[in-house]
């Protein structure tokens, strides 16, 4: 029988130890993040109306075959392995066999193939990204824990596609339903295997999620995320500053420097694989006429809009393919440096004449359009620049500016706008067929509707070859021609800056925030 004071010797050096662990964020367990989203988001990134407030929570909720590595490289998740066929046209997946769903029901080789054959490769379905998988013939079942890819061509960039919101869906409670209308699993119910899962929705309020204790990398260290639901950026930003915000992407860097000096976050930035776009609906007349859309862009005074509304955290945009790719980029591109008697002299080509007062008339009427934007970020000031600079050239504007789910679902997916602004956050390779492809006009991430002949040759050339230097030229000549024809108006490529608390650890900082979502089974509050 030990002593009394054994026992409190035994007690003591526990409580020590326990206490040594957490300091040193070893085993630190518990804690709870609160994260900002802009609208109600959709609990499956597969439907063709989510987009970046659904991205956020469904990065915790669901897993990918693979997932970006925390060196940009592909990194396993669902699938622990893979490789591809000496001629590109099979890849072959090895699954993880100790996955299970947030309903106990395991993950199996049928998941991936529902998620495949029956929601995205269904053009019935219609699927956001399935443009991105167009030279995917099938997706077939070797066995439970292994499927093969069999492509009608090579696809060099498909371990790259798969790790960017291709989330794998539930066979066992999807399979049978109307896919993209399941209320109950789109809206109030998913089902995924990820590090957390869902806990509680009060729609327009709030997403709470719970640990999977069952995760098949370890149970999660912090015990709840949270995503709040704010549209307004000021809003976020007094919650933020009030200590009831753990992580927020600064939009408008005007803010930055008050909080740099709020001792209780970490600030930091980053470059990011992003452009920022104004995008004419080129089904429209004169938006189909490239010399209009060159004199807009010769309009608008890039460096004036990233100094005053950006504070100098963005570059002029030359194109879709960010200088983060280094090897990919080039500045070997058409410019448009503010100049706006070329936009005049571009106008007067497209068809234009002038008013004695400068009005722009197009068949002899004054020409104006409306331009549309969320109500996010920066943009109605970025929307006002634009009005004064195209109102500088003659021609008139109106400004509209929608909640983010309406600007998706009336604006963006519909194609019933004349002008966009907006931004592609893009994966870490050159590949673009999905926002420039042809076969993605009327339905895809192609929103300005581009067809061109020449594009879609690079476009699957870029695709089909693995051989670096062929890929390097090929999407240098890409950046040439969309430069020229401009199927949008490229404005800038922003830096992240992330506001985050100083006793959150664990977030892989350099990949960004929205791909560090899928690390966040690490994340812990110290």
């Amino acid at each position: 029988m030990k002593s009394k004071q054994s026992v409190s010797y035994l007690v003591t050096l526990v409580v020590l130890l326990g206490a040594l662990l957490v300091g040193s964020g070893a085993l630190a367990q518990g804690g709870r993040v609160v994260l900002p989203i802009v609208d109600d988001p959709i609990f499956n990134q597969l439907h063709p109306n989510a987009y970046v407030e659904s991205v956020m929570v469904n990065r915790v909720l669901f897993n990918g075959l693979v997932k970006l590595g925390k060196d940009f490289d592909t990194a396993p998740d669902l699938a622990e392995s893979w490789e591809a066929s000496d001629d590109g046209l099979t890849w072959t997946f090895h699954l993880r066999d100790d996955v299970v769903w947030h309903d106990g029901e395991p993950f199996t080789a049928d998941d991936v193939i529902f998620t495949f054959e029956e929601v995205i490769l269904n053009p019935e379905v219609g699927a956001n990204n399935a443009r991105i998988y167009a030279n995917v013939e099938e997706v077939v079942a070797v066995d439970d824990h292994t499927v093969e890819f069999h492509l009608a061509s090579p696809f060099a960039s498909l371990g790259v596609n798969l790790a960017y919101n291709t989330p794998i869906l539930p066979a066992h409670v999807l399979r049978g339903t109307d896919v993209m209308n399941n209320n109950d699993f789109n809206r109030q119910n998913p089902v995924g295997t990820g590090p957390f899962a869902l806990a509680q929705y009060e729609p327009g309020q709030r997403v709470v999620l719970e640990p999977n204790d069952d995760y098949f990398l370890g149970a999660p260290v912090l015990d709840e995320v949270v995503y709040e639901i704010i549209p307004d950026p000021n809003s976020q930003l007094a919650r933020l500053l009030a200590g009831e915000l753990d992580v927020m992407i600064i939009d408008n860097p005007i803010t930055t420097q008050r909080l740099r000096n709020n001792n209780a976050l970490e600030i930091t930035t980053s470059n990011q694989l992003n452009y920022y776009w104004a995008g004419p609906n080129l089904s429209r007349t004169p938006f189909d006429r490239k010399e209009f859309r060159q004199a807009l862009s010769y309009a608008i005074d890039r460096k004036v809009m990233i100094e005053n509304v950006l504070l100098g955290f963005a570059s002029p945009a030359t194109g879709p393919i960010s200088p983060v790719l280094q090897t990919f980029y080039t500045d070997d591109v058409q410019t448009y440096d503010y100049d706006p008697e070329r936009a005049r002299e571009l106008l007067e080509e497209a068809g234009f004449t002038f008013a004695d007062d400068g009005t722009a008339l197009l068949d002899g009427e004054p020409f104006s359009f409306t331009i549309t934007y969320p109500n996010v970020q920066v943009f109605a000031q970025v929307g006002t620049l634009l009005q004064q600079y195209f109102r500088d050239i003659g021609i008139g504007t109106e400004l509209q500016g929608l909640e983010f789910n309406s600007f998706v679902s009336e604006a963006l997916v519909p194609r019933d706008f004349d002008m966009l602004l907006g931004w592609w956050v893009t994966p870490p390779d050159p590949d673009i067929f999905p926002y420039y492809h042809s076969s993605a006009a009327e339905g895809g991430n192609n929103a300005t509707m581009y067809r061109s002949d020449e594009a879609d040759a690079l476009l699957q050339r870029g695709r089909e070859t693995s051989d670096p230097q062929e890929r390097v030229q090929i999407y240098h000549e890409l950046q040439q021609l969309l430069a020229e024809d401009l199927p949008m108006i490229y404005l800038w490529y922003p830096d992240e800056i992330v506001a985050m608390d100083a006793n959150l650890e664990g977030v892989p900082e350099a990949i960004g925030y929205r791909p560090a979502l899928q690390y966040i089974h690490e994340w812990r509050m110290e």
